[in-house]
């Protein structure tokens, strides 16, 4: 192999990653809402235990799909024009959010007219008053935290390409100390030294909290050459998964009630398996590419997981209503109802997707872009390509 087809397998290699790990995340935040009523229900029996162990990994989703934001955005040269990001990327998401705000607003209003024969204009009206501040359906939030990146994401930009190495890894640091480890600590000190690990709202470091740290860390992982061993990768995630499983078992036992502070998005566990998980897709993938019948279903969904994870929290309410199998009252159910919201997520918006006048608009996709990427071989893929795809 000469040295340029090295190159375009290395490019190849990492856009798979990406690819792969934006599926994986797909599939696993779809769980995550369709086992969140078992996950309430049922303590202490085989449903709550199965579905407490596969979520103990599943809320790397959420943190994953804000590394690959950042991993796309800001290795793209595109990303350092404010004028492409407001009128070519900001609108990407936006439309779409707003398009899924006002169904989720129609979709409520619809069922509540259904249940009291009355339609409640006022409460509907309220919904879009306070949609600035309040998600019209629970998955939504995802997009009150990823727009603001977006905007940001030329002067972050040119932030990490400004950064030395050492300051690179001090702005991590900074990061995982403020906005991972001291929540973490907090939540397992006593009471009455809880005080001394929350720091005042004045205390200003949002430049470096939250989601922006995932958003930053994904660029730096992916840019990472150094190989990491993956049976280490495969440790870490299970004694993680064990760590964060029972913690949330012992949380919820005392509590009387589900409490998911293990999984919290920023608590340090999580942000281990994230990590983790990136990594090591990261690492299988190095030398080996996925073989074409995988690689091709990867590339057919990959340019749907945005529209999916946008339309599934309503068909997982829908799916609720239309059937008994939530909370599930077995394991087979849970995975079984699981599998359709899933399917149907991803069968709605491949077809609405192939709607020309309506995939821009739900999905932030081009239809353009959605044909070619079916047609064309998996190995045609460049990493310019996958990155203004999606992003």
């Amino acid at each position: 192999m000469t040295a340029g087809e090295n190159s375009h397998a290395s490019v190849l290699d990492r856009v798979q990653y990406l690819d792969v790990v934006r599926v994986l995340s797909m599939g696993s935040v779809v769980f995550l809402h369709s086992a969140a009523r078992s996950l309430r229900a049922g303590y202490g029996s085989s449903v709550w235990h199965f579905v407490n162990v596969l979520t103990s990994v599943m809320s790397a989703a959420v943190p994953l799909f804000f590394m690959l934001s950042g991993a796309l955005l800001l290795s793209s040269p595109r990303t350092l024009s404010i004028g492409y990001t407001l009128r070519r990327r900001v609108p990407r998401l936006l439309v779409p959010f707003l398009t899924w705000s006002l169904l989720a607003v129609i979709y409520y209003f619809v069922l509540e007219w259904r249940a009291t024969s009355t339609p409640d204009w006022a409460g509907a009206v309220d919904k879009l008053k306070h949609l600035p501040a309040q998600p019209t359906a629970i998955a939504l939030w995802f997009l009150y935290a990823l727009i603001p990146l977006y905007i940001l994401s030329p002067l972050i930009k040119r932030l990490v390409d400004s950064l030395s190495r050492e300051a690179a890894i001090y702005l991590v640091a900074l990061w995982v100390f403020f906005s991972c480890i001291l929540p973490t600590a907090a939540s397992f000190a006593p009471v009455w030294f809880r005080p001394l690990l929350t720091l005042d709202s004045r205390y200003d470091l949002n430049a470096i909290a939250g989601y922006a740290g995932y958003f930053v860390v994904g660029y730096y992982l992916m840019r990472m050459r150094r190989p990491v061993a993956k049976k280490w990768l495969v440790a870490i995630i299970c004694v993680d998964l064990v760590a964060i499983a029972l913690g949330t078992w012992g949380k919820t036992t005392e509590t009387g009630a589900y409490n998911e502070v293990f999984k919290t998005y920023t608590h340090l566990f999580t942000v281990v398996m994230s990590c983790a998980l990136f990594l090591l897709c990261k690492e299988l993938l190095r030398a080996k590419a996925l073989g074409t019948v995988t690689a091709r279903a990867v590339q057919v969904v990959t340019p749907l997981a945005f529209g999916v994870y946008l339309v599934h929290s309503l068909l997982v309410d829908l799916f609720s209503r239309l059937t008994d199998w939530s909370p599930a009252s077995s394991i087979p159910v849970m995975i079984a109802y699981y599998l359709v919201v899933l399917a149907a997520s991803v069968a709605f918006i491949g077809v609405m997707s192939a709607i020309k006048p309506l995939c821009w608009v739900l999905t932030g996709q081009r239809y353009s872009g959605w044909w070619r990427r079916i047609r064309r071989p998996p190995a045609a893929d460049a990493f310019e390509g996958s990155v203004t795809a999606r992003e």
